[in-house]
């Protein structure tokens, strides 16, 4: 049995791979049409996440008051705007209506999108 290693080559697409998941996350911010692939929807989270969380917290951080309670409220709607963007199509390509996604208003609906966000498309992707 021999192990298949990854070379540097490998890595660097897999890492090119993961962001221009996040790019094209920020492209399609506002566009609630279309669908998401598991792979693309997980690989932009990655990145998303730890980014929006590094970002709000250096904000809150550094300065306390003032303006940039502002911009840090700003990242976070931004945030949530993509990451609505993107989970609706995503549920879209899982179950066919973007409406789903408003289960995350509903307590434990999140645990239900985060089951169809794991789940394999039902609709053929080109994304």
């Amino acid at each position: 049995m021999s192990v298949k290693r990854r070379t540097t080559n490998g890595v660097y697409e897999l890492f090119k791979e993961f962001l221009d998941a996040y790019v094209e996350m920020w492209k399609r911010s506002f566009d609630f049409t279309g669908l998401t692939s598991r792979r693309k929807y997980w690989m932009a989270f990655a990145i998303s996440v730890p980014v929006t969380y590094l970002i709000f917290g250096l904000l809150t951080f550094l300065v306390e008051s003032g303006p940039f309670d502002a911009l840090a409220s700003f990242v976070l709607f931004v945030s949530f705007v993509h990451s609505a963007s993107m989970g609706t199509r995503r549920v879209r390509d899982v179950r066919g209506s973007g409406w789903w996604y408003l289960l995350v208003f509903i307590p434990f609906g999140a645990f239900l999108l985060l089951v169809w966000f794991a789940s394999p498309s039902k609709v053929k992707s080109d994304s």
